[in-house]
């Protein structure tokens, strides 16, 4: 989200990314970056601690002459620079998931100092969903501004996955998100094994980082010819372009990028109603929602994605696409400017 966030607005502002993180070569977002946009990591080549971590920032935020500050996650480490600086830059904080199932342990040991912050008016939440919004207000008990998740239009070349179709009739899917506990992988895995020994026609192909290992341990229990680990991939919307359906069964989400990216390109979408899933999503016309993230609901609803004739098949690829305009990056970098503005304007 924030790379392509900031590939939209660098082509009217100066856009600088601060990383928590060392810079990888590698790194599949970075390398997604417009050249435009400078990029520093805290890290300064090494590993440090969290306490020094904060310092950085501080400092990092201390020199820079930024009118906006737009935070993403881990509040913990900007916490000193918002305190400090608060008077001199303007702090954006976007939610990206349920506010109760935001961040890290550490992180929610300063929820009470966030809240403070957020009810000072020394920063400016910004959620992405009505239901993110209202976990929100629920939790800070303090209003923030509503902005859609957006990606843009892909510009999709060959993923190379047709040769994963074992028959003409093959129905492909496709998920992508990193391996963890949120994205429930091995209920997803399950669901397909009994798809599977029922003797129906599919391929489910899985694309995201490593991030948990006992979760991908027990994934590579269900690989198979028709269960398919694929690793961290760069070209998402690609490979979603030449699959027939994206699955994400969710425990919880905010406005997932990839479910925006499977739009984008008529991919139809078979989710769980967490988050602001079913604001994107109408079941049966706009892809399909799972009841529950259980083993029989999603279940069910794979089965009636199978249903679908060729005709209705078309049609519901078609009303995914006309879906994906409400999520353009265009219209999300747009709206966020403009309340960067709305807000410099009133402190002047």
């Amino acid at each position: 989200m924030i790379t392509n966030l900031s590939n939209e607005m660098v082509k009217t502002e100066s856009v600088k990314i601060g990383l928590l993180l060392e810079i990888g070569e590698n790194d599949v977002f970075l390398n997604k970056l417009d050249k435009r946009v400078s990029v520093v990591s805290m890290q300064n080549n090494g590993v440090v601690s969290k306490l020094v971590l904060i310092w950085r920032v501080f400092q990092f935020l201390r020199r820079e002459d930024a009118d906006v500050v737009h935070i993403h996650g881990f509040f913990a480490y900007y916490a000193l620079a918002v305190l400090l600086l608060h008077r001199s830059k303007n702090f954006f904080y976007t939610m990206h998931n349920d506010a109760y199932n935001e961040g890290t342990v550490w992180d929610l040991r300063f929820a009470f100092l966030k809240r403070f912050c957020f009810k000072k008016g020394w920063i400016h939440p910004v959620t992405i969903s009505h239901a993110s919004k209202q976990s929100f207000t629920e939790l800070y008990r303090v209003d923030s501004k509503l902005i859609y998740n957006g990606v843009p239009t892909p510009q999709v070349q060959s993923a190379g996955l047709e040769k994963f179709r074992l028959t003409p009739q093959t129905r492909l899917f496709i998920h992508a998100g990193r391996i963890s506990p949120q994205k429930n992988q091995i209920v997803m895995c399950e669901v397909f094994k009994q798809l599977i020994e029922e003797g129906k026609d599919v391929v489910l192909l899985i694309a995201g980082k490593e991030e948990n290992d006992n979760i991908f341990k027990e994934i590579q229990s269900y690989i198979c010819n028709r269960i398919v680990y694929l690793g961290e991939r760069n070209d998402v919307p690609s490979m979603m372009n030449e699959s027939d359906a994206f699955c994400l069964f969710s425990i919880f989400e905010g406005m997932p990028v990839t479910l925006l990216e499977a739009l984008s390109v008529g991919c139809v979408p078979i989710c769980t109603p967490v988050g602001g899933v079913p604001e994107a999503l109408e079941n049966g016309k706009v892809g399909f929602l799972a009841e529950t993230p259980t083993v029989e609901a999603c279940c069910k609803s794979v089965n009636d994605f199978l249903a679908l004739d060729d005709n209705r098949l078309m049609t519901m690829k078609e009303n995914v696409r006309k879906k994906f305009t409400e999520f353009d990056i265009r219209n999300t970098a747009k709206e966020y400017v403009d309340y960067y503005k709305e807000i410099i304007n009133k402190r002047s």
